[in-house]
C-alpha cells in the first residue's frame, strides 16, 4: 500500500500545478488548448497520455490473496437452486 499512497500523493501535488497556472499566458494557453482539442487529430492518444498517471496510481496496489468462500461454478446444483428459487420472502422485489 505505501507504493499506492506514494502515487496518489505525487498525482495530487503534480495536478495541482496543472490544474493553477502560474500566470495569464499559461491559463489562456491551457484554455485555447483544451477549446482546440476536439478539432486536432490524435485526440485520442493525448487524452490517454493524460489519464495515463491516475491509471497507473488507481491501479498500483496489490492485494494478497485471502483465503475463503471459493467460487460456485455457473452450472452448480447449489447455484442453479438459488437462481430458479425466486425472490426471498420479505424482499422488496417485486
Amino acid at each position: 500500500m505505501r507504493e499506492f499512497v506514494r502515487l496518489n500523493q505525487q498525482l495530487g501535488v503534480d495536478q495541482a500545478k496543472q490544474i493553477v497556472p502560474a500566470d495569464r499566458a499559461r491559463a489562456w494557453l491551457q484554455l485555447a488548448m483544451m477549446r482546440m482539442l476536439p478539432f486536432m487529430p490524435g485526440t485520442r492518444n493525448v487524452m490517454e497520455k493524460i489519464t495515463k498517471p491516475v491509471r497507473e496510481a488507481a491501479n498500483a496496489p496489490t492485494l494478497k490473496p485471502y483465503a475463503g468462500r471459493p467460487a460456485e461454478a455457473p452450472g452448480s446444483p447449489s447455484a442453479a437452486a438459488r437462481s430458479s428459487a425466486g425472490p426471498r420472502p420479505g424482499s422488496s422485489r417485486s
